[in-house]
């Protein structure tokens, strides 16, 4: 979930070697575009079939950015954790951040007029802010994976910490 390779960019100089993928072909051609010296790819971690760009590779770190949220059912979670630890080389991670905390639920949807707004949306199948996550449900997942689970709340200076978390899978 790389997007517009902005993060995968800046995390390059701190990684032996690095790839972003993103399932949106027009993100990653503005990733290819932008930052010419990192490697990216087309693919859908909810697909296990689509991820044929990784083939073969196993990564010390995996890192999902602004985007767990939009797994809307811990099955499909478990379903993109499991695609993703075939991955992992031993002792890696799965790192989650900014994932909306189901506990800050009405901290973001904190009036009428945004929950009106969800309720809108969501009656058209449309969620723009995706799923708020549990702990537990994380916790589940990671349990469910055959690895070690490890939520994290977010610094306070960061801008989003008010309603989101971060969240580690491990080896185990």
């Amino acid at each position: 979930c790389c997007g517009n390779g902005l993060i995968t960019a800046a995390l390059q100089p701190y990684c032996s070697s690095i790839l972003g993928i993103d399932l949106s072909e027009k993100q990653i051609a503005q990733a290819v575009k932008n930052h010419q010296s990192v490697e990216f790819a087309v693919a859908d971690i909810t697909r296990k079939e689509t991820l044929t760009v990784i083939e073969n590779q196993l990564f010390d770190r995996i890192l999902i950015c602004f985007s767990f949220q939009y797994m809307e059912t811990p099955h499909i979670g478990l379903q993109v954790i499991n695609n993703l630890k075939e991955h992992l080389a031993p002792g890696g991670k799965i790192v989650l951040t900014d994932v909306p905390d189901s506990r800050y639920f009405f901290v973001y949807y904190n009036s009428w007029k945004k929950l009106a707004k969800l309720a809108i949306n969501m009656a058209r199948s449309k969620n723009e802010m995706g799923k708020f996550w549990s702990v537990g449900e994380l916790n589940w997942i990671a349990q469910a994976a055959g690895l070690i689970g490890i939520p994290h709340k977010q610094p306070k200076q960061l801008p989003y910490s008010h309603y989101r978390t971060d969240y580690v899978f491990e080896l185990i």
